[in-house]
């Protein structure tokens, strides 16, 4: 293995913030702007996925945050938002899944999280 540790049995990836609305009937809807393909993150949704990530900390099992991968605070704002497209990039297919194209893109920083939790 090279690092030194053991390396965690379990990881838990974090699960980001579905869209609000089906991508391809915002995506063709011309009066959508990049705000209205974009869903906000509830305080439920918020306080889970804090909840999960502390559960998995207490419990030994590792955890890979990916909401910066999907999702960014906006300047005034104390939640997230979670763009429909990310660098010209459709990310997901409906509503709770990632595109393909999205996921190739992701495949290095998906890799380094995942080692990281790993070995953590």
């Amino acid at each position: 293995m090279g690092c030194g540790k053991s390396p965690m049995s379990v990881i838990v990836v974090g699960d980001v913030t579905g869209q609000s609305r089906e991508p391809t009937d915002c995506l063709l809807d011309q009066s959508s702007t990049m705000r209205t393909c974009s869903t906000e993150a509830t305080s439920a949704q918020l306080r889970t996925y804090a909840a999960i990530a502390a559960n998995a900390g207490t419990n030994g099992v590792g955890f890979m945050d990916t909401r910066g991968w999907f999702c960014a605070i906006p300047r005034g704002s104390r939640r997230p938002l979670c763009p429909l497209v990310v660098n010209q990039t459709i990310t997901a297919v409906d509503r709770g899944h990632i595109s393909k194209t999205y996921a190739l893109e992701l495949l290095q920083p998906f890799r380094t999280a995942f080692r990281a939790a790993l070995f953590s």
